[in-house]
């Protein structure tokens, strides 16, 4: 018998490669299966739906996005200024080579409403880790300008990222390139704290 992580495994791959092809909202079960190399019998074995494989599956892309950046905003060794721009330049990178994926965390929020989402949740708990570092819990004013610098920043990178082609004819940058993506956040951080 297979092992049973490698066969789920298998599964989730070839779903975010169908997200990343086709779109959440076109993705479809039989897709997956031939793409994992399973029969949707599996699928239903090892999920029990179609919701819960993609809903498992944004949750672990998410969890890969924030968790170790969040797992280094609580080392206190570990300058939380830096772990906003590795984080900001990985959003960029990620959202520029997996637009799919980025576009299905946004999709439920855009089209159904839906706000109680696990990325909302994620980049909430991350947002919150980050201020606590970089602002004193007692000055409300000043924590209220830092979530509005970072969430402004985190807008940023995600927008470039998932359509890069906007900014790059508005720029004349190719986005595509890693030396732009580091100047862009670095831009984007020297604009919100001189750094």
């Amino acid at each position: 018998m297979a092992d049973i992580n490698a066969v789920k495994q298998k599964i989730i791959l070839a779903t975010i490669e169908c997200i990343e092809k086709n779109g959440i909202q076109n993705i479809t079960i039989r897709d997956i299966a031939q793409n994992a190399g399973v029969n949707v019998a599996a699928i239903n074995y090892y999920f029990g739906s179609k919701k819960n494989l993609l809903e498992t599956t944004l949750h672990l892309t998410m969890d890969e996005a924030y968790g170790e950046f969040e797992d280094a905003l609580h080392d206190p060794a570990i300058d939380p200024y830096f772990t906003l721009r590795a984080f900001l330049e990985n959003t960029l990178w990620g959202s520029m080579n997996s637009p799919g994926i980025t576009k299905a965390h946004l999709f439920n929020p855009i089209y159904s409403k839906d706000r109680n989402n696990y990325a909302f949740h994620r980049n909430k708990e991350f947002v919150k880790l980050l201020v606590d570092r970089l602002v004193p819990k007692g000055n409300a004013a000043a924590r209220k300008q830092m979530k509005f610098a970072i969430v402004q920043m985190i807008a940023a990178v995600v927008m470039v990222g998932m359509i890069p082609e906007l900014f790059e004819q508005a720029t004349g940058l190719d986005f595509h390139k890693d030396k732009i993506q580091k100047e862009f956040v670095a831009h984007l951080l020297d604009r919100y704290f001189g750094a």
